[in-house]
């Protein structure tokens, strides 16, 4: 239900303000990437350090441990980042479908 009632406030917008939005969610987009991007280069930080303690057999050192969580908490902001960022390309899809309907439409 929740894309029927996306669909219907998405619908209920004026051209102008179909492709303001449309500009909103390439911006989200773009952080939400960018978001995503820096949060693998921590992700990869982390597992350095937990492969080097692992080498010097330091499973349970206090930076070990404290990657371990930074691992499993990052990437679980990087899932989340990617569902919003999934949720955002699909609305702006349908403001794209909306947006050539009208025009054909209008015969523009």
């Amino acid at each position: 239900m929740e894309n029927r009632k996306i669909y219907l406030d998405v619908s209920a917008l004026k051209t102008k303000e179909l492709l303001i939005n449309k500009v909103k969610l390439t911006k989200k987009i773009h952080f939400f990437q960018s978001v995503k991007l820096g949060s693998i280069g921590l992700i990869g930080l982390f597992v350095g350090n937990i492969a080097k303690a692992w080498s010097a057999q330091e499973f349970y050192s206090a930076m070990s441990v404290a990657s371990y969580f930074a691992v499993f908490y990052i990437t679980a902001l990087y899932l989340f980042f990617d569902r919003m960022e999934a949720e955002a390309v699909g609305q702006k899809e349908l403001i794209n479908d909306l947006h050539s309907i009208r025009l054909n439409r209008t015969g523009r």
